[in-house]
């Protein structure tokens, strides 16, 4: 017997990022990582920076995304995130610059508000450093 499947739906505030068929989807949830698959009880969760894993009968597509929000409810799963990009696009390099750039940023921050969005970035930079390493 063949799996059910769900729809998927990531978006960003610039666009549509994929709304596709999947049998099951990982989620970074900020208590930790959860898989959706159809019929999943509904809930909401606030996701931290990390891979979102789409899995389809053509194999696992990973996404990173920074932050933001998950919704599921049935036969649908809706992510809502601050941005998100395909893993395969991240480069190792870039990764390692940005963790090294944001970290300056904290050591350099003026005041409190601007140390907490740099640490807010350093954390989302060493999310993406782990998700290509």
């Amino acid at each position: 017997m063949a799996a059910e499947s769900l729809t998927c739906t990531l978006v960003t505030p610039e666009k549509l990022i994929f709304s596709e068929e999947a049998e099951m989807v990982v989620v970074p949830g900020a208590e930790g990582d959860f898989g959706v698959m159809a019929h999943h009880v509904p809930f909401i969760s606030i996701i931290r920076p990390g891979i979102v894993e789409l899995h389809k009968k053509s194999g696992v597509e990973k996404i990173f995304v920074s932050a933001g929000y998950a919704e599921t409810h049935d036969t649908e799963c809706t992510i809502l995130a601050e941005s998100a990009e395909p893993v395969a696009s991240i480069s190792k390099e870039a990764a390692e610059q940005g963790v090294f750039s944001a970290r300056k940023d904290v050591e350099y921050a003026k005041d409190e508000l601007e140390k907490t969005r740099a640490e807010k970035a350093l954390e989302v930079a060493e999310a993406k450093l782990r998700a290509v390493a």
